[in-house]
């Protein structure tokens, strides 16, 4: 969880997911996308502009 909320700040700034996903340790963006979905039940769209 901790590993998500430090991802999804940086998205909220508009930061590229593909960037923001090797930051905090998933392995590429579906990972994290993938995570987002799991633990907030939306899509990683949600949280800034996809890029």
């Amino acid at each position: 969880m901790l590993r998500m909320r430090r991802a999804v700040e940086p998205a909220r700034r508009g930061m590229p997911f593909s960037e923001i996903a090797f930051g905090p340790g998933y392995v590429h963006q579906a990972h994290f996308g993938r995570e987002v979905k799991a633990l907030a039940g939306v899509e990683l769209g949600r949280f800034g502009p996809a890029r």
